[in-house]
């Protein structure tokens, strides 16, 4: 049974092998991350040597070694080549690497989902590798009903956790108040652009009343 894990790679090594469209989508998505890529393959896409060029990616011109997974992370293979995906998953797995290998679920210790990003709010839609164009399609249709508002609504909720774990000692109440700040129909407001009141309803709603507020509109 896979368990669903959100990875911290900033700074990681992660090294991609192969060079094409697969590559690149792999590439794509590991990019907000701030890992360290490392990129093997004898030839890449435009869009993977531009980003060589920008120096967001390290690109190897090189076939796949073993040697190419020192210092890794996670390793990923994405090559037209299923003996070399076979071989840097085994490699992989010898070093105790998270492996991800492209079209083939069976070789994959991780299954990188389908994600959907509003700000710090992060969904990830996975279909265990079976279908990832089925994934794609469910974090498209969940993009069209979860707006760019849910971005500032974490911030707000974690904005006045953070208050209420200063003031208030008891955790029960803690939990209670911010319970009152969930249930509050605060979305509606923000999509609609009452930002400050929205905020306002939420401080209120967790018995924090302060007198003013920041840019961000969290109580100051």
């Amino acid at each position: 049974m896979a368990v669903p894990v959100v990875l911290d790679l900033a700074g990681r090594r992660c090294v991609i092998i192969g060079g094409g469209r697969v590559a690149e989508r792999k590439i794509a998505a590991l990019l907000p991350s701030g890992a360290d890529l490392l990129v093997v393959a004898p030839r890449v896409t435009a869009r993977i040597r531009e980003l060589a060029k920008r120096r967001r990616v390290r690109w190897r011109r090189a076939l796949y070694r073993p040697p190419c997974l020192r210092r890794a992370r996670l390793a990923l293979a994405a090559t037209s080549d299923a003996a070399t995906n076979r071989r840097v998953a085994r490699d992989a797995g010898r070093l105790g690497l998270f492996v991800n290998v492209a079209d083939d679920p069976g070789l994959c210790t991780l299954v990188m989902p389908a994600v959907l990003r509003r700000g710090d709010l992060l969904v990830a839609v996975s279909t265990g590798g079976l279908s990832p164009a089925l994934a794609r399609s469910l974090r498209d249709d969940l993009a069209g009903r979860l707006g760019r508002e849910y971005g500032e609504y974490v911030r707000m909720v974690a904005s006045i956790r953070r208050r209420l774990r200063a003031c208030v000692d008891d955790p029960r109440q803690r939990a209670r108040r911010l319970r009152r700040v969930l249930e509050m129909r605060l979305l509606a407001r923000l999509r609609s652009g009452r930002r400050e009141e929205a905020w306002r309803a939420a401080r209120r709603a967790a018995g924090l009343f302060a007198a003013g507020g920041s840019r961000d509109g969290s109580a100051s």
